[in-house]
């Protein structure tokens, strides 16, 4: 499902979403606190943060590997 999303793109999103969602509330009369704005920030920056930390980019194949290998250098070693 996400395989053609790149992380950049899911965190704008993410982002893009948490905007929506907090002018919807202040629009319909939603308490516009310090704790509230706390926990609107924590929850805009703190999921994207931990996903772009621990999504890793996919590992090479066995395949690309032995292609890698077998490749000859472009430069001539003297």
């Amino acid at each position: 499902m996400l395989k053609n999303v790149s992380r950049v793109r899911l965190a704008a999103s993410w982002f893009a979403t948490i905007i929506v969602l907090f002018a919807l509330s202040v629009v319909l009369g939603a308490d516009l606190s310090v704790g509230a704005s706390e926990l609107w920030l924590l929850a805009c920056f703190a999921p994207p943060t931990v996903m772009l930390f621990v999504w890793r980019a996919p590992t090479p194949t066995v395949a690309e590997l032995l292609y890698a290998v077998n490749q000859p250098d472009k430069v001539r070693r003297r």
